[in-house]
């Protein structure tokens, strides 16, 4: 998040920390019609993967769309390997 987006630590820990409150929250997750992320779901993602919707998400406040973040996801990592 720091390397990647240019969060300062503390900035890059309360994203994070408010990404996990709400896509944990059974009540939220079923508003957005997806599953209650765990932690084999962040196994799963990595650690370049949860900083790309930590960022998305929370960060820019994306819209909650899988398919909206898919999009913006494949158009950023290609962007970041140039």
């Amino acid at each position: 998040m720091q390397s990647l987006f240019g969060y300062s630590e503390a900035a890059a820990w309360s994203l994070l920390a408010e990404y996990h409150r709400l896509f944990t929250d059974k009540s939220y997750c079923e508003e957005l019609g997806i599953g209650v992320q765990d932690d084999d779901f962040f196994f799963h993602e990595a650690p370049m993967g949860m900083a790309l919707r930590v960022h998305y998400f929370v960060g820019l406040k994306g819209t909650p769309s899988q398919s909206d973040f898919l999009d913006w996801r494949r158009d950023t990592v290609k962007r970041l390997k140039e």
